[in-house]
């Protein structure tokens, strides 16, 4: 299973929690391992790994071997002095493991922390590989166009955020052949042609960020993952994307429209 890497360095004491490239993305039951730098002199101080707000009983794991891994359940711990780094591991991750971390080190007075985003999304053992970046201009719409398989017509399907947990789940339909809306969200399902096309309007900066085109099914549901990204309008400007997506499980094809130009504004405002 795939694990992913995050380096952390302590440089300054926290009053006492240090700034640093603090977020990372896991998958759910797949594993993380964070590796934290410290300063010379704290080779022999106990090393931890906590969850915020960082109490006692949100320890998850401590000790103060060196060059030995430690393991406590899900999590470990090994402290290579040569190097002046502790490694954690934490394994089978779920979804309820999204959230705030620190790496701590231990010292008279407070302890020196070091702040870690973690973001487990939803196990998308079917998550297809794309050219995902696509942009969109603020107040602009998007239009996405999913193309799946025959024998997924009467199956559910759905636009979600990542983690793509359920209430990261934006719209959701199993009609077909109908235009099912929810806000600022619309779902078509073209059953003919094997299609579903998701529409986000009014786009906003904040609407930046990792979607999945998803197509529900027995076990793992089958992803196929966008990178939107939104930015600030420009005026009487153009502009339009194709982004074409090729796999053998689940080909999709992410169509960007983007026409807000200031004729067009113009002849909104006077209609």
């Amino acid at each position: 299973s795939a694990v992913f890497f995050l380096t952390l360095s302590f440089s300054e004491v926290l009053g006492c929690v240090m700034s640093a490239e603090r977020r990372v993305n896991g998958s759910e039951g797949e594993s993380v391992e964070i590796k934290c730098n410290y300063p010379d002199g704290y080779q022999y101080k106990k090393k931890y790994w906590c969850r915020h707000p960082c109490g006692n009983k949100d320890v998850l794991i401590k000790t103060g071997k060196t060059d030995t891994v430690v393991s406590v359940g899900r999590f470990s711990l090994f402290d290579n002095v040569s190097s002046r780094t502790f490694t954690v591991t934490m394994s089978r991750l779920t979804l309820q493991d999204t959230g705030v971390y620190y790496c701590g080190l231990e010292q008279w007075g407070t302890d020196r922390l070091s702040k870690i985003d973690l973001r487990v999304r939803k196990g998308l053992g079917c998550v297809t590989s794309a050219e995902r970046r696509v942009s969109g201009s603020e107040g602009g719409s998007v239009e996405i166009r999913c193309d799946y398989p025959d024998g997924y017509q009467y199956k559910e399907k759905y636009w979600c955020r990542h983690p793509c947990g359920n209430k990261d789940v934006l719209i959701k339909t199993g009609k077909t052949d109908t235009v099912v809306s929810v806000g600022r969200f619309s779902l078509f399902v073209n059953i003919s042609v094997r299609t579903f096309t998701v529409t986000m309007s009014r786009l906003t900066l904040q609407d930046t960020g990792v979607y999945y085109c998803g197509l529900e099914q027995w076990g793992p549901d089958k992803y196929t993952e966008m990178l939107l990204r939104v930015t600030e309008h420009t005026q009487g400007k153009n502009q339009s994307m194709t982004v074409s997506i090729l796999s053998t499980s689940m080909p999709v094809t992410v169509l960007m429209d983007i026409t807000k130009t200031a004729a067009m504004d113009s002849s909104t405002q006077s209609a």
